[in-house]
């Protein structure tokens, strides 16, 4: 089991407020253009073909926006932070299935209710950072998981999964819904979803149970998508196709009817383990089984993959991979289930056996980073070499052992923990993300970072707090359950960009950030923010970026926490390790060791070395002294120098 030491008031005084930002340098001016499908690809208005990549996210709605309401928390302030770390990530592809019995009624009238003005809102607030979607008008599920589903006003409560596309009634409402919500008007972007050039497809029903004959199916598939086309809308119309299993005959008649594209999910790892998995999964993704392949009529429609994930798994080395599978079986869109708000990620119980969010999962969002990069690379049908040989593939390495995937075409050279691999070309270099160091940036912090090339001699740096992990994020969900903690720690951070030389400005840019600063060897003092940084101040001073949004859930006091996994066993001859995670107020901590076989009156005082951000270590020297059979006892301390 993991240790887990901790002093701290209890977790209600979780974020309070988000810090406000001004318009940002890094919003995407997206160009409006329609989507088409031409002998199963969709293709944009200039003919170059569609591959978007992304994830869901369901604040709005259900769980999380009922734990942000309870944390007393604006919805539409965290709406803007998460959206804002996603475009930091540079996804571009948005999905949710909306919940369509919170904002509906039994007659499928829109309700005009906070779930439905934040929902409009998100949509603005995705196009304004480039990000495109595609929308699933019906989710059918209850809004409670992983609660109890509450009251609900909407019409598909009274309904079977199975009798809504069976029951004349229901089929009739789900009309009247799906017309209802398609032409109603965002008050944000005075568009409607029908005519959102950023909306550019639909998926008609989450996961559909179908029941009865393929042929059934298939008429009440084009029931829904006449509702839908006599609207005006020239959108791509998606169906799922995965749900039924591997039902054939359904899959024929699907991909036989006028549906421009069929939806598909992936979870290789399966779902809802209620711990983590520890074992190396990345054989499970080296490809992916389209069950359909047989069917000419499904090699002939669009292909999207509505959800997926590496449940469970820690690792920040499955994701790239997956990215790759998915281009090798022909999909062009492709979004993770559920991108976890920033203000609930603490806990991971909104949907406990996926965790994916920047600040609290900064090595798997570098990751995902990379496998947007690759999906948008790779051409339709890539074909990679078999595992392991597969872990190298295009401009990526996956290093399982290591944790590490690393990805470099020249100018991106991204990094989801320490590398030294150096970079191929630094003279063309433009964009570095990472955690931990690289031949090009040292920094001990346990947090993600981002420096992105302004200009000849100036570059913008943005750092995001360190993470303390303190439990298995996948155990059974808990909003009073703390898996990770976030620290405001000043760090020195260290950059060897030819571009920028050894004394380098540096200044503070967002809001409260006034530190300014002189390299000294190229290292710096950072804490969470954003920076400029040019070869000259006087670079520094005249860049146009004069302030930056930045946007982080509040943090509370740091307390002290120490994290540790208590040893077994170990044969003689071996090398004894012991590691713990330790973080507080400060940087650094006197942390040491004590240690004494048992029945021995005295222990042995060892200091513990900082070898990583938060992480201490030591190991036993080789000598006598260690090295018969027995039981050992130890003790660690903690110190700050006066307690």
């Amino acid at each position: 089991m993991m240790l887990t030491v901790t002093f701290r008031q209890s977790l209600v005084a979780i974020t309070a407020t988000i810090l406000t930002a001004v318009t940002s340098p890094l919003l995407a001016q997206p160009t409006p253009m329609s989507v088409s499908v031409k002998d199963g690809v969709m293709q944009w208005q200039d003919g170059s073909q569609v591959a978007l990549f992304g994830v869901n996210y369901a604040m709005p709605f259900a769980y999380g926006y009922r734990s942000v309401k309870q944390l007393g928390l604006d919805p539409q302030a965290v709406i803007d932070m998460d959206v804002a770390h996603i475009a930091r990530m540079g996804l571009d592809a948005y999905r949710v299935h909306v919940w369509d019995r919170l904002i509906s009624d039994k007659q499928g009238k829109l309700l005009d209710n906070e779930q439905l003005r934040l929902f409009d809102y998100l949509q603005q607030q995705l196009a304004l950072h480039g990000i495109k979607t595609i929308i699933t008008p019906i989710a059918w599920w209850g809004s409670g998981y992983p609660a109890p589903d509450p009251q609900e006003p909407g019409f598909s409560a009274d309904y079977s999964k199975a009798q809504m596309n069976q029951d004349p009634q229901a089929i009739a409402v789900t009309q009247n819904y799906l017309r209802q919500l398609l032409t109603h008007k965002n008050p944000y972007t005075g568009k409607t979803l029908a005519t959102d050039d950023n909306v550019i497809a639909f998926e008609l029903f989450n996961e559909p149970k179908h029941t009865q004959s393929a042929a059934q199916s298939a008429a009440y598939v084009e029931q829904l998508l006449a509702t839908v086309r006599d609207l005006g809308v020239t959108k791509p119309l998606f169906y799922n196709i995965s749900e039924q299993g591997n039902d054939q005959a359904f899959a024929s008649a699907l991909c036989n009817s006028s549906v421009d594209g069929v939806a598909y999910q992936w979870y290789p790892t399966g779902l809802v383990k209620n711990s983590a998995l520890h074992s190396n999964m990345l054989p499970a993704v080296a490809h992916y089984t389209d069950p359909f392949k047989q069917i000419a009529a499904c090699q002939h429609k669009a292909k999207m993959v509505y959800e997926f994930d590496a449940a469970d798994v820690t690792r920040s080395v499955m994701y790239p991979a997956m990215a790759r599978s998915f281009r090798e079986a022909g999909f062009q869109w492709a979004t993770q289930f559920a991108y976890d708000s920033a203000a609930l990620a603490q806990t991971n119980s909104e949907y406990n056996t996926h965790y994916l969010n920047l600040l609290y999962t900064p090595a798997k969002a570098i990751s995902f980073m990379i496998a947007a990069k690759e999906f948008r690379r790779l051409p339709l049908g890539y074909q990679a070499k078999e595992y392991p040989a597969s872990n190298r593939f295009d401009y990526t390495l996956l290093d399982y052992q290591a944790d590490l995937s690393l990805y470099d075409d020249g100018r991106h050279y991204y990094y989801s923990s320490n590398t030294q691999q150096a970079p191929a070309d630094k003279a063309q270099l433009q964009h570095i993300a990472g955690v931990g160091s690289s031949p090009l940036v040292t920094y001990r912090g346990t947090g993600a970072y981002f420096l992105d090339k302004q200009q000849d001699g100036v570059w913008r740096l943005e750092v995001y707090p360190d993470l303390l992990p303190l439990q298995d994020p996948h155990q059974p969900p808990s909003l009073q359950r703390e898996i990770g903690r976030l620290y405001l720690h000043q760090r020195p951070m260290t950059l060897t960009l030819a571009d920028l030389g050894p004394t380098f400005a540096i200044k503070g840019i967002n809001a409260g950030n006034h530190y300014v600063a002189n390299a000294e060897h190229g290292q710096i003092t950072v804490q969470p923010g954003v920076y400029l940084l040019g070869r000259t101040a006087a670079l520094v001073n005249s860049a146009k970026q004069a302030t930056a949004p930045y946007y982080l859930p509040t943090i509370p006091a740091p307390e002290l926490a120490l994290v540790h996994q208590p040893q077994r066993q170990r044969n003689l001859g071996d090398k004894l390790s012991f590691t713990a995670q330790i973080a507080g107020k400060l940087p650094q901590y006197q942390v040491t060791l004590y240690l004494r076989y048992q029945g021995y009156k005295d222990f042995t005082a060892l200091p513990m070395t900082a070898v990583n951000g938060d992480t201490y270590q030591l190991t036993l020297p080789n000598t006598a002294e260690w090295q018969h059979p027995g039981v050992l006892e130890y003790a660690i301390s903690v110190s700050d120098g006066q307690q």
